[in-house]
């Protein structure tokens, strides 16, 4: 995360008119002006560029073939690297600013519309010609397409003469895009895969008689680690998915869900491998399969054909897929067709197309939940496919553990309310055969003349069947608690637990973070983490958090007036904010993990809970989850996901993985106003 990455804007003038895709009235704000008009070189020429090397923090190379000469230029670099044009591009100004280095996000909702486009293969007037006609970008090529997102599937490396020209174009597009609110999402594909991994079998001639042949530059280092282009590709993904659609450049084919490849697991993987040893390749089992034929790169099997690595896939096989990954179609490119179709029954679309054929390339366009094919010209036609339908929930695959905090009572400052709300939570859990595990604040043990009465109480979690943890001692937060004083009252805070755990056998190995707080920086936060392994703990963590605490505390205060009516309004509003908050988070795991991961609720040990749990259990049975322990959610792979978040607040796992990632989720549900108020009314 502390790794910096320059970024170019490179500005470009082409011939090529307007579109026919309506284009929002918004769409052109916040567009920098055209500097110059680049002159295409012919297609005998040789030159090409700009290559940007790192040399360091503060130094750049420029190089560039001009007529047939190798230029470079050595540049000194402070906040932004900035040189204008060698060649073609002579009156065009560069600028490279510099900004933190994330990997591009893997899911994204909420998009208006979105266009797809493939294989371009260094086709740079054809990629002008169908953006411009399509409306996406103006006779300038700046981005004229507002909060619209637009997808390259993959391939444009290869076989054409201008890809350098292209993904500079495609580099600065991304960067106005966001400007404006939208998003261009460059995907790799088997020919980015190859050309990176020395692969050339596909390189067109001009490159390997002109750039490389006169710098000695080997084809693929010109796209290295320390080349501004390299960087910038191995932060893109295989796959994207946008609301319920998947975009990817060959396909999934079953054995990836078969095996649990998540979209998560499928870009990191796929990232991570780019650059492995053959030798090292050769024996990663997974890195093996994704860049093989099974792959994503270069799946073909939602193609009928002669190709005989690939079985046809059945309708069953798309199903799996669909539900897998939580969409309701897939777009991929990669397998030549004769014009963008829809297949499987509007479940599936091809957007490979022949470009010399049909005199251009076509596109996808995604716009009010309706597919239709954009032609070379702009024109529409729609598709079949319809509209696309909420994503798919695999009811049967959705699981879930109960989690609560405070035990042995979020308010136990009387033991008779305290062994009312014990005994009552149990209860409902023990009618739906439901395993949880309570986290214990020991200091609300400690009452004179109280303490076994107390303690019996956490003997009843466990003589139930539930689980129990360490929550400290004092209900301390690391944020604004030093490190050794932290790790004091947690230590205080496990004297009885770790007793009765072992009392039956059981070890004591969760621990959860109050207000799930996990330090004020990166060092602290690891230096517990190493803390908590060396004491046998692990961090329970939570995937579905909510305000449920304000709710309780609006409770508590009408309880405590005697105000029934109150009490039904806060409770009843409460399960609907449940509800609204499970469906947020179901939504959100498919977002940013790309699936409905098995979630982890935080609950509270009150009153509130001990009245409407049983309403809350009924909610989530009809949402088709099934009950787990917490041992059992753990063990998805998405519980190893790195969690980079540090600050004063507490987010879910799943927002602190958004955000290592650099991805900005959305907030979950808020509490109304007329509950906030009465929870804070003194």
């Amino acid at each position: 995360m502390t790794a910096t990455r320059r970024f170019a804007t490179l500005l470009l003038l082409s011939p090529f008119g307007a579109g026919s895709i309506p284009v929002p009235s918004s769409a052109a704000q916040d567009t920098p002006p055209a500097s110059a008009a680049v002159r295409i070189a012919g297609p005998d020429s040789l030159d090409d560029g700009p290559h940007v090397y790192w040399q360091d923090g503060t130094h750049a190379i420029v190089l560039y073939v001009c007529h047939g000469e190798v230029a470079t230029t050595r540049l000194d670099v402070t906040d932004t690297l900035a040189f204008r044009g060698r060649c073609a591009d002579s009156t065009v100004q560069y600028r490279v600013p510099t900004r933190p280095s994330v990997a591009d996000a893997d899911a994204w909702r909420g998009v208006p519309r979105v266009l797809a486009v493939s294989d371009i293969h260094g086709e740079y007037e054809a990629l002008v010609a169908f953006l411009t006609h399509a409306g996406v970008i103006d006779t300038a090529l700046n981005w004229r397409w507002g909060e619209g997102h637009l997808v390259v599937v993959g391939d444009v490396f290869d076989r054409g003469g201008r890809v350098t020209e292209c993904l500079w174009l495609l580099y600065r597009l991304e960067r106005e895009a966001e400007r404006a609110g939208g998003r261009v999402h460059v995907l790799l594909g088997n020919h980015e895969m190859m050309v990176l991994r020395d692969d050339l079998r596909y390189v067109n001639p001009r490159y390997l008689n002109g750039i490389v042949r006169l710098s000695r530059i080997r084809y693929p280092d010109l796209f290295g680690p320390e080349m501004e282009l390299g960087r910038w590709l191995r932060r893109k993904p295989v796959a994207v998915k946008i609301d319920d659609v998947l975009y990817v450049h060959g396909g999934i084919a079953p054995e990836l869900v078969a095996r649990g490849l998540d979209l998560p697991a499928l870009n990191r993987i796929a990232r991570e491998s780019l650059d492995l040893p053959s030798s090292t390749l050769a024996f990663s089992e997974v890195p093996r399969l994704l860049f093989g034929s099974g792959g994503p790169l270069w799946y073909r099997g939602y193609h009928a054909g002669d190709d005989d690595r690939y079985n046809l896939v059945t309708a069953d096989d798309v199903d799996t897929v669909l539900r897998f990954y939580g969409v309701t179609a897939v777009v991929v490119g990669h397998s030549e067709i004769p014009q963008v179709a829809s297949l499987h029954g509007g479940r599936v679309f091809g957007i490979d197309v022949p470009v010399e054929t049909l005199g251009g390339l076509q596109g996808l366009l995604w716009e009010d939940g309706r597919f239709a094919r954009v032609t070379a010209t702009g024109a529409l036609e729609p598709l079949r496919g319809g509209v696309s339908a909420p994503a798919p929930q695999a009811e049967a695959g959705r699981a879930i553990a109960l989690t609560f905090d405070d035990l042995p009572a979020t308010r136990a400052a009387h033991l008779a309310d305290t062994r009312d709300v014990t005994a009552r939570l149990l209860a409902h859990l023990g009618r739906h055969q439901i395993p949880s595990i309570g986290f214990v604040n020991e200091v609300k043990l400690d009452v004179p003349g109280e303490e076994a009465a107390r303690r019996a109480l956490l003997e009843a979690w466990l003589d139930a069947g539930h689980d129990l943890g360490n929550h400290t001692y004092s209900h301390v937060r690391l944020y604004d608690t030093p490190l050794a004083a932290y790790q004091a009252d947690v230590l205080r805070g496990e004297q009885v637990t770790r007793a009765l755990m072992a009392a039956r056998g059981r070890p004591l190995r969760y621990f959860r973070h109050p207000t799930l707080n996990t330090g004020p920086d990166l060092p602290t936060k690891r230096a517990f983490e190493r803390f908590l392994a060396d004491h046998g703990y692990v961090v329970a963590p939570v995937t579905i958090d909510n305000d449920e605490f304000l709710y309780a505390a609006a409770y508590d205060r009408a309880r405590a007036r005697g105000d029934q009516a109150r009490m039904d309004s806060v409770g009843h509003d409460y399960v609907r904010y449940m509800t609204d908050t499970f469906g947020f988070y179901e939504g959100l795991s498919r977002q940013i993990l790309g699936r409905e991961i098995p979630q982890v609720l935080l609950l509270h040990a009150n009153a509130l809970n001990a009245e409407y749990l049983d309403e809350l259990i009924v909610e989530l049975k009809g949402r088709g989850y099934r009950f787990v322990s917490l041992d059992d959610a753990l063990a998805d792979s998405a519980y190893q996901l790195p969690d980079e978040y540090v600050g004063p607040r507490g987010p879910s796992w799943i927002h602190r993985w958004a955000v290592t990632r650099g991805q900005v989720p959305d907030e979950q549900p808020a509490v109304p106003d007329w509950v906030a108020r009465l929870a804070r009314r003194p």
